[in-house]
């Protein structure tokens, strides 16, 4: 089985991608300022999402996101951690991550 393909739909700063892609397993993409309709057509295709504020992971993505297992909140600090019951990633779903069983922070 191949390397796992994470999009990176906001900007973060370039230490943030090389974090990413560091460790050698990873196939990081970078495509920012896409919109919904765009986001759809392309998510099946990966298995972890990166955000900051700007790309929302409604519940139509999260539908479209068949390989999709988790989903990053990048905050000032390039952290992708597991779910945190302290700060709730506004930006995505949260029933409709449940109910995918997929990992959001």
């Amino acid at each position: 089985m191949g390397n796992k393909k994470v999009l990176v739909a906001d900007a973060i700063s370039r230490r943030g991608v090389e974090a990413l892609e560091a460790g050698g397993d990873l196939i990081v993409d970078v495509r920012t300022g896409l919109k919904e309709p765009e986001l759809l057509e392309i998510i099946s295709e990966y298995a972890g999402l990166v955000v900051r504020s700007q790309t929302k992971v409604t519940a139509k993505v999260i539908e479209a996101a068949r390989a999709l297992k988790a989903v990053g909140r990048v905050k000032t600090s390039v952290r992708i951690v597991g779910p945190s019951p302290h700060q709730p990633n506004k930006n995505s779903d949260k029933d409709q991550r449940a109910k995918h069983g997929r990992l959001c922070n």
